[in-house]
């Protein structure tokens, strides 16, 4: 029975010195769990990896170690106020500076690190809402109003208005106009005499010497034959003292190809 213990004894103390394999976490560290290197080996030291040793305690295991690498957790974007250089992961701090960062933005924030959606832009155009054209979404009015212009839209009405954009119920089929045929301004379509009829203006009377056979309206212009002037008496002679400015010499005025008016004549007998 002694001799069992003993063998026993001498084996645990020898089986060390002939493994042929151990495991080795990959930070360079041995398993001291591990048999084999399976998922779960190593988990804190970046997994497992098998080496291969001597069966002598004077061989040396080889071990293949990686530099650790620091992570240094901060804001890593630029744009951020708090933005870290050093940082090698985003921990989801980082700072910014909200506002307009559009620069053709009337609200534009120069200082503004991050766009929140708020920028305002000139937008031109008609700011009346009692225009036709009226833009609820305008800012700035540009002058291009339009307005209704009331008036009659229909075409075969007499007072058709062509710059009309409401009918306002006023059209008109009964045209004024001129309806007297001898008028210069006669109107055929016209059916309500409007009084503004334009006549050639003369003398109308056929007795006058300047009647005017073109003429629908008399101007009032007639002028008229007098009596035939009777033979002056032959002791009757017209003289001018030359020397008596109150006795002008006669002046004779011809009208029409007729009759003479003497104006300023003095008659007087010889002796």
């Amino acid at each position: 029975m002694k001799k069992y213990i003993l063998f026993f004894i001498l084996l645990l103390l020898i089986l060390p010195l002939t493994v042929q394999a151990g495991i080795i976490c990959k930070d360079g560290s041995p398993s001291k769990t591990c048999t084999t290197c399976h998922k779960g080996c190593c988990s804190k030291h970046g997994g497992c990896s098998t080496s291969s040793s001597s069966s002598s305690s004077s061989s040396s295991t080889k071990r293949t170690t990686k530099p650790k690498t620091t992570i240094i957790y901060g804001c890593t974007d630029k744009k951020a106020t708090n933005y870290n250089s050093k940082a090698t992961k985003n921990n989801g701090t980082c700072k910014y500076i909200t506002g307009c960062t559009d620069k053709n933005a009337t609200n534009y924030n120069e200082k503004a690190t991050k766009d929140n959606g708020s920028c305002k832009y000139i937008i031109k155009g008609c700011m009346d809402k009692e225009a036709t054209n009226y833009n609820e979404k305008a800012t700035e009015d540009d002058k291009s109003c339009i307005y209704p212009v009331k008036g009659c839209m229909d075409e075969k009405a007499f007072n058709y208005n062509k710059d009309a954009t409401v009918d306002d119920g006023t059209c008109n089929y009964d045209k004024e106009g001129c309806t007297d045929e001898k008028a210069l301004n006669y109107d055929p379509e016209a059916t309500i005499e409007s009084g503004l009829c334009e006549y050639t203006e003369g003398c109308v009377d056929e007795t006058a010497i300047n009647y005017d056979p073109e003429a629908e309206k008399d101007d009032g212009s007639c002028i008229y034959k007098e009596d035939e002037q009777k033979e002056p008496e032959e002791e009757e002679v017209q003289e001018q003292k030359k020397d008596d400015p109150t006795n002008p010499l006669p002046v004779l005025v011809t009208v029409g190809g007729g009759a003479a008016l003497a104006v300023g004549i003095k008659k007087k007998k010889k002796h």
